[in-house]
């Protein structure tokens, strides 16, 4: 088994196996088992077993857009807004969760056609390992919430479809085949008194290389995109031993109305 490295002009051979006839595109290992997308670009990859062979062309390409659709979920809540408007706003209710379908598209360059924007299907996640991150731009809001990635190649592969209340229908090929998850943390209200809360919630997708230690440089980021709501938190009614208090009564705090009697 034989082949020049990576960014040669020159094919790799490997007998049984796959071969790479553009390495500085997309290399593949001496095992003709593997291969690695150096850059984007066209390439050609052909399979020999015995005498026989066959060819494909693969197009190598890079997330360039993150597109967030609508979110779903039990966070959302009806609140008074300024000037007596009405207003969705995101809440810490206790048992729901956000859920935020993630798709990512490449302008895809074949050599043939004019570039087109494409979208990243199931391959991304399950062998090219895309890295992508869920994050809060406030950074208080990981006292309210956790933040987490999901894909279709996740344990719980028909969450996003059960998260958007059609739960029942099968998951099919148009489906967002990624999402970011948020769940709501256990109420700690003497945690919370610490400081004020945000007022906006930001939610913050980006496409980067994927972490390699503590000693690797910085990520490369290649796309990214957000979405805000406000944030309204829940709020705890405390006595003078820490213990919260009951009421029968509903009480909606607000910027412009910060202060109830219970």
């Amino acid at each position: 088994c034989s082949g020049t490295g990576p960014g040669t002009a020159s094919s790799q051979s490997c007998s049984g196996g796959w071969t790479s006839l553009a390495p500085d595109v997309l290399d593949i290992d001496d095992f003709g088992q593997e291969a690695s997308a150096l850059r984007p670009g066209l390439a050609k990859a052909t399979l020999r077993l015995g005498a026989a062979s066959s060819e494909i062309s693969v197009v190598v390409a890079r997330v360039v857009e993150v597109a967030l659709s609508a979110a779903a979920g039990g966070l959302f809540i009806t609140a008074p807004g300024p000037n007596g408007t009405v207003t969705t706003a995101v809440s810490n209710t206790l048992g729901q969760d956000l859920v935020v379908p993630v798709r990512f598209y490449a302008d895809v360059d074949d050599g043939v056609a004019e570039t087109e924007r494409q979208e990243f299907r199931s391959g991304p996640f399950h062998s090219q390992r895309i890295y992508f991150t869920c994050e809060p731009v406030e950074e208080g809001l990981r006292r309210f919430f956790t933040f987490e990635t999901w894909s279709v190649f996740s344990a719980d592969a028909d969450m996003l479809v059960r998260e958007q209340g059609q739960a029942g229908r099968t998951r099919n090929s148009s489906d967002a085949q990624a999402a970011c998850i948020i769940r709501t943390r256990k109420h700690d209200a003497m945690r919370w008194g610490s400081v004020l809360p945000p007022t906006l919630m930001t939610l913050r997708v980006t496409v980067s290389t994927p972490p390699r230690g503590q000693s690797a440089p910085r990520h490369t980021i290649y796309a990214s995109a957000s979405v805000e709501w406000p944030f309204m938190p829940q709020f705890i009614a405390l006595n003078a031993t820490g213990t919260a208090l009951s009421s029968d009564s509903m009480i909606v705090l607000t910027a412009e109305s910060s202060s109830a009697t219970v």
